[in-house]
């Protein structure tokens, strides 16, 4: 690699990592704080090394300005403390994911460091399986009872979506025969993850990737364009039947409670919507509602939707829920367009596969593209490296030329 390229390595691996602290024993807000911090840094030495810029697409960048003006219209409706932070961390954090760090730094750089995140985190695990070690303490977090030290982190759920991110982009690292075996030793890692931790969301997203790759190699990205249209209606369909049965058909009976309940919770989701169809409740935690709609409540402790994609219908209304879905319609869209550009000595070709697991992820968790937990992030940077090539360098020399320019057309009173 060379010195550039090494540079732009450890400075994703320094962004990505940072991003992970909240989903530690670390407080939540200790560690976003921290990760602001780094962003903030590793920016500044972008600027100062001349590599800052911004990348964007109009299919993409339309939609979210028109949500960027949805949020604050909600925070006009809906102002307190943890919205005003929601607010801006959904600006701040998706105007950066998706639009700079995706033009900074290269897609290679970003999937090696994805990778190479990804099988160290989930490795920790491969030593313990293999001798039976077992960990007493709770510094790294017992998960169902077992006394198996899983992970650095302190949900199941984050370990299995992490491994899903980790191994798809061990398939974009071996894009030469000698990182091959990096990738394989990273791909297994990744596997001892999902063993761990099982998220069956993650492993979902994980299979329908692999899918897509294959399909691509053998037959195109037309071919792939097909199973990714098939895929949405099967997820539509598959959304409507976890809400209850249809024409008393028992089959699609007891759908929603072998998904933990989400039917429920879907269905006190969509009743809450509906109520508020407009403007929804703003930026806010979604548990309360859902409790005052019937949601499940056991242990007094209420759930979230579960649901990205109804939770941004829950805050935003159908304004906002239907200007996020174009979102994602748009950059699977792009990031088909980006795999068709791809060859075999880059990582263009995993986007599209990588989009597929945040897209899952999202059917079954409550991480949109938006904020700053790590799979917000890590989905809003796989979105933000599937647009286009055209960047638009953010270097001093051209700031500066910027502001003269403006104050002089000021001074001249144009």
């Amino acid at each position: 690699m060379k010195h550039d390229a090494v540079l732009d390595f450890l400075l994703l691996v320094c962004l990505l990592s940072s991003v992970l602290l909240a989903a530690t024993p670390i407080s939540s807000g200790t560690g976003y704080m921290l990760a602001t911090g780094v962003y903030i840094i590793v920016l500044a030495i972008s600027f100062a090394r001349g590599t800052l810029a911004v990348r964007f697409d109009r299919a993409i960048l339309l939609p979210i300005v028109a949500l960027w003006v949805v949020f604050l219209v909600e925070y006009w409706f809906h102002p307190g403390g943890r919205a005003t932070f929601r607010t801006g961390a959904y600006i701040v954090f998706s105007a950066l994911n998706l639009f700079v760090i995706p033009a900074t730094f290269s897609r290679e750089g970003f999937v090696d460091a994805l990778a190479a995140i990804a099988a160290v985190v989930a490795g920790i695990a491969l030593p313990l399986v293999w001798f039976g070690v077992t960990y007493q303490g709770e510094l790294l977090g017992l998960w169902h009872g077992s006394t198996q030290m899983n992970s650095i982190l302190t949900n199941p759920n984050y370990l299995s979506a992490l491994s899903a991110f980790g191994f798809v982009a061990c398939f974009g690292v071996a894009r030469s025969r000698r990182r091959r075996w990096l990738a394989v030793i990273g791909g297994i890692c990744c596997l001892v993850g999902f063993g761990v931790s099982q998220g069956r969301a993650a492993i979902l997203g994980t299979v329908a990737a692999i899918v897509i790759l294959a399909v691509y190699r053998t037959y195109g990205t037309r071919a792939v364009a097909g199973v990714v249209a098939i895929g949405i209606a099967g997820a539509v369909v598959g959304f409507r039947l976890t809400l209850g049965p249809i024409a008393g058909i028992d089959v699609t009976q007891n759908i929603g409670n072998q998904l933990n309940n989400r039917g429920e919770l879907w269905n006190a989701a969509v009743r809450a919507i509906l109520d508020r169809p407009i403007l929804g409740y703003g930026l806010v935690d979604d548990g309360p509602i859902l409790a005052a709609y019937g949601a499940p409540t056991p242990g007094d402790n209420v759930f979230s939707a579960h649901n990205s994609y109804l939770r941004m219908f829950l805050m935003t209304g159908v304004v906002g829920g239907v200007l996020y879905l174009l979102v994602c319609l748009a950059a699977l869209r792009q990031a088909l367009r980006t795999m068709a550009r791809s060859t075999s000595t880059d990582s263009l070709s995993v986007f599209l596969p990588l989009l597929c697991v945040v897209l899952i992820l999202e059917l079954f968790s409550n991480s949109p593209i938006f904020g700053v937990s790590f799979v917000s992030v890590f989905g809003a940077l796989v979105v933000g490296y599937s647009q286009g090539e055209r960047r638009i360098p953010l270097r001093a020399e051209r700031i500066w030329m910027v502001m003269v320019k403006a104050g002089r057309n000021e001074q001249d009173g144009t």
